[in-house]
């Protein structure tokens, strides 16, 4: 069972998190699961990479997020 590290739904519609605040949480995420050597699964809905109304700027987020994901 692997469990999901997170969803941008969660993130911006749930949480009411603006892509900036989100990448922060992401960062935050990410080094926890990088600390533990552990797997980071996360959920990107391919409507929500569209950069229109509500979810504008957020495959920025996505693209930001698997860079800092590759990092060392």
């Amino acid at each position: 069972v692997f469990p999901i590290t997170y969803m941008e739904g969660t993130l911006g519609e749930d949480l009411g998190l603006g892509p900036n605040e989100a990448l922060h949480l992401i960062k935050n995420i990410t080094d926890e699961v990088k600390k533990y050597n552990s797997f980071h699964i996360s959920i990107w809905h391919n409507h929500k990479l569209n950069n229109m109304f509500f979810w504008k700027d957020w495959r920025q987020v996505f693209e930001k997020s698997i860079s800092y994901l590759n990092e060392d």
